[in-house]
């Protein structure tokens, strides 16, 4: 018994994938997809102005052209690669930094047929990082990225087959960056690690400006101190932004990109500064 028409979107999370892995996915689709083109064909009804051979070879043509998946790869640099076998993924030409990996099944089937099929799917694979200051969006949103797996169908069956063969594959690939990319996160880290890396820049240089502007005017030394502290929440954003950069939401393990290769700065960086922190705790505690 038919059942109701249904459509799911399912956002996927902070994960870091291979290209191992989308193959993985691809094959698991087409699996689902050629049981679809079977439970398609078998329907046919050969026309009785038509010979057996020749509605054969329509029903082989069929198969071959409405039951594909075409994936697109999309470079950082604006090159992209269109496939439709898993020999797309072992080609000499992908991009060196990929940015977008697409896949669906729909534009074959409508190449084919000039109709959509009522059995659909598609995943979107978004490797895009955010700008260090991102000033299309506002701090305190989470992360944009439209990373997801989209399906729709007449049968629960259909469905859940298609989120079982993305998201059973991508739910096991968490990287664990989903706080960091959520919403409020950076207002959190204001008020945790920010306003006191503001405190620590006025403490560091107070005996430069006591010496310079305090016997001038203390309201000369009381608008230093202001400013000293926007500068340290301006940094508190600068490092927070990178961090994003270069830790970002959904990651291709395969491809080398800026991001990987910052991430040793990253380290450095926030080495230096928890170091620095605790030898100024530690020296006023003692």
């Amino acid at each position: 018994m038919a059942e109701r028409f249904i459509t799911k979107r399912i956002p996927i999370g902070a994960v870091t994938v291979s290209l191992a892995d989308v193959k993985k996915i691809f094959e698991r689709l087409s699996k689902h997809l050629g049981e679809e083109a079977d439970r398609q064909t078998k329907d046919l009804i050969k026309p009785l102005d038509q010979g057996q051979e020749e509605f054969d070879e329509h029903v082989a043509e069929a198969r071959k052209n409405a039951f594909r998946i075409t994936v697109t790869v999309a470079g950082s640099d604006g090159q992209d690669l269109y496939g439709d076998t898993l020999a797309l993924f072992h080609s000499p030409n992908l991009p060196d930094e990929i940015s977008r990996i697409y896949m669906t099944n729909v534009v074959a089937y409508e190449g084919h047929t000039r109709r959509r099929p009522p059995n659909a799917f598609s995943m979107l694979l978004d490797f895009s990082k955010p700008p260090l200051i991102d000033n299309d969006n506002p701090v305190s949103n989470p992360t944009p990225n439209n990373s997801n797996v989209s399906v729709e169908g007449a049968s629960e069956t259909w469905v859940a087959s298609i989120v079982d063969a993305t998201m059973g594959i991508l739910g096991k690939r968490n990287n664990g960056r989903k706080l960091l990319h959520a919403a409020f996160i950076y207002d959190f880290g204001l008020m945790l690690l920010g306003l006191p890396l503001g405190l620590y820049v006025c403490l560091r240089l107070s005996s430069l400006v006591e010496a310079s502007l305090g016997s001038v005017h203390p309201f000369l030394s009381a608008v230093a101190y202001v400013y000293l502290m926007l500068v340290g929440l301006w940094l508190y954003r600068i490092l927070f932004g990178y961090t994003k950069w270069a830790f970002p939401t959904v990651e291709l393990s395969d491809t080398k990109s800026r991001s990987q290769n910052h991430r040793a700065f990253w380290y450095t960086i926030v080495t230096g500064l928890v170091s620095a922190a605790i030898f100024e705790i530690w020296r006023y505690v003692s």
